[in-house]
């Protein structure tokens, strides 16, 4: 009788710690999750006053939009975590390489790219996206290129 009772305690034990323990990791996941969606926000809130009108938007306003969604990236670069913030962080490489296109810093925006296809080979959505805007940047670092020539020409 005692060994069923002391079984009973380690088993009653056991299940309520392994139910804790999914418990907490649950909750490190959600807050996780929450973190990640309220910086995104709030990036979203700087890249929109940038693309509001990009030709009058300052400097600063391009390099806090970046840092932003950097941070996203550094604060969730070491383990994969839920699909939605693996989407946020895709979104993030795609958007911070927009902005560098917008600035003209084509070979900062290819870098980016080169990152997320490093980072995410087999994406098909946000990857596809990479795919499309790589030979646009491709295309303007070219132009960039024929334009430099031609003024060292003259």
């Amino acid at each position: 009788m005692k060994n069923v009772m002391k079984y009973a305690f380690v088993h009653i034990f056991v299940s309520v710690f392994v139910l804790f323990a999914i418990g907490c990791s649950s909750k490190s996941s959600t807050k996780n999750q929450y973190q990640a969606e309220k910086m995104f926000f709030k990036a979203g809130k700087v890249y929109q006053t940038v693309m509001i009108n990009p030709r009058i938007a300052a400097p600063s306003d391009y390099e806090a939009a970046i840092a932003t969604y950097e941070q996203i990236l550094s604060k969730f670069a070491q383990v994969s975590y839920s699909e939605t913030i693996e989407n946020i962080k895709k979104q993030s490489y795609v958007t911070i390489a927009e902005l560098w296109l917008l600035q003209g810093e084509i070979h900062t925006a290819i870098a980016v790219y080169e990152r997320f296809l490093t980072k995410y080979p087999d994406d098909k959505t946000f990857g596809s996206i990479v795919h499309l805007q790589m030979p646009r940047a491709m295309r303007e670092f070219i132009i960039l290129i024929k334009r430099f020539l031609n003024i060292k020409r003259c």
